[in-house]
């Protein structure tokens, strides 16, 4: 591994030690020698502690990119060599036995993989080699920012602090790149034992939100790659950023398992505070309205609905008050320009019904988005509101429950910009219960309930939403008595 040092042991037989070479003056000391094509590998520390046994330290610089580095023995020629590292000597794969030409129970090595001759030292020849992988120290790029230059450290120090906005892309990228590893003949591992995946950040990170005509969900990231493209859902703390590591491991034939060392980032991560103010109303039995203009198969008829004033028509609908309203602000916490708007997700649509025909109820109940995403807003995305209804029209009695969760959404850039996913910011839990009778000729109120809660700052909520409103159906309005 790049920037490590490494013992290595090399055993054969009638190496000649310097001492051997002083008192014999037609013995020449065995050598050792190690190159790369591009980088810098130091040998240091060379002994020939006996005629079988040199001993020696390899240490690749921390800026060596990914490469083959070569060990050469050097000096006469009496039988094979075998060199013997730790484990991970170098993150280097090495034969357990490699020699220069055939010899007394020696196995050949192909002349071809050999250094020319004519680089051997002064009355020497090469006697064996082997070759090894130098794995470099990864390298995190911002692909987005910075012109594309590192952003990580790997020696101790801190790396340089990254500014950043919640929902904004994250393109991260490292080197060596996976082709560069492959090119040396190593595949990545991201999954064994303890180790699972390559990035680790803090914070909340997602892959991206994908939102479709019935369906709304969240992309969890993929972090065992050696590049990544996510987005931060929430902000980190004011001086405290996210810590961002990556780190790659291979395997290697004989050699097994190795991993890299660990490269870190650093990103502050702003974002808005969002806070909604609502205001609900109660239930009325409204006077006739008509259907007409928009669903002209309904007739005319009252309605039970979450409202005060109802008036006009169910198309162009008219009240003084509608049933819940939301005024949503956003306070901008260093993260530039965006866009809010709103989602309104319904946990409970349950609609209890009897008709004048049949004495027994009938229950239809629904889940999931309301209507539309984004839902519609009344005043330039900062307000919204609800009147939910059921038709009465040839019923007995009907009660209408519904509990819905009002997100506030923010989106930097604006809510088309493709460089962004919109994060929530705060959700209002809201709820009613309305239910009424036809007594006679003339409908009462019997049951008239309804309350929001305070708009609840968004969180991770542990699942793989990640605190988003997600959905996999669409509840649509139905002006008429069945359904709103």
């Amino acid at each position: 591994m790049a920037g490590q040092t490494y013992p290595i042991t090399v055993l054969g037989s009638d190496f000649v030690t310097p001492a051997m070479a002083a008192a014999d003056p037609n013995c020449v000391a065995s050598q050792l020698t190690v190159s790369v094509p591009t980088g810098s590998v130091t040998l240091s520390d060379v002994a020939i502690i006996d005629s079988t046994k040199i001993t020696a330290i390899v240490q690749p610089m921390d800026t060596d990119p990914a490469e083959i580095a070569t060990l050469t023995l050097w000096g006469a020629y009496f039988g094979p060599m075998v060199v013997k590292a730790p484990t991970r000597l170098g993150a280097m794969t090495k034969p357990d036995v490699a020699q220069a030409r055939p010899g007394p129970g020696a196995l050949a090595k192909p002349a071809a993989a050999l250094p020319a001759d004519s680089g051997a030292p002064p009355g020497t020849e090469s006697l064996g080699q082997t070759t090894a992988a130098v794995l470099p120290v990864p390298v995190i790029k911002w692909t987005d920012h910075n012109n594309n230059q590192p952003i990580s450290t790997a020696d101790g120090t801190a790396p340089p602090t990254q500014n950043a906005v919640v929902g904004q892309r994250i393109n991260l990228t490292t080197t060596p790149t996976a082709e560069d590893l492959l090119n040396l003949g190593f595949i990545l591992v991201p999954n064994f034992g303890n180790h699972t995946k390559s990035w680790t950040l803090d914070g909340t990170i997602i892959g991206g939100y994908d939102v479709k005509p019935t369906s709304g969900l969240v992309t969890q990231a993929d972090l065992a790659q050696t590049v990544l493209t996510s987005y931060w859902v929430y902000p980190s703390a004011q001086s405290t950023p996210f810590n961002v590591n990556y780190q790659y491991c291979v395997f290697i034939p004989n050699t097994g398992i190795q991993c890299s060392a660990t490269a870190k980032a650093s990103f502050l991560v702003h974002g808005p505070k969002g806070s909604v103010r609502t205001e609900t109303q109660s239930w009325e039995i409204t006077p006739v309205l008509s259907a007409r203009a928009c669903s002209p198969d309904f007739p005319d008829q009252r309605y039970l609905q979450f409202i005060d004033g109802a008036g006009g028509t169910i198309c162009t609908e008219s009240a003084a008050h509608p049933g819940i309203t939301f005024n949503g602000s956003v306070s901008n916490q260093h993260s530039g320009i965006g866009e809010m708007f709103w989602v309104q997700y319904l946990s409970q649509d349950v609609r209890t019904i009897t008709l004048t025909t049949e004495q027994n109820a009938r229950i239809f109940s629904e889940t999931g988005l309301d209507n539309t995403y984004p839902y519609k807003a009344t005043d330039q995305y900062n307000n919204a509101e609800d009147s939910p209804l059921q038709g009465l029209d040839g019923l007995n009695d009907a009660r209408l429950q519904f509990t819905a969760q009002m997100y506030e959404m923010w989106q930097s850039g604006g809510k088309d910009n493709p460089l962004s996913v919109p994060v929530p910011l705060c959700f209002v839990n809201w709820a009613i219960d309305g239910a009424a009778s036809l007594n006679g000729r003339d409908w009462r109120l019997r049951t008239d309930t309804g309350k929001a809660d305070g708009c609840k700052q968004a969180t991770d909520s542990g699942t793989q939403s990640h605190g988003y409103p997600t959905w996999t159906s669409v509840v649509t309005n139905t002006v008429g008595t069945l359904a709103q």
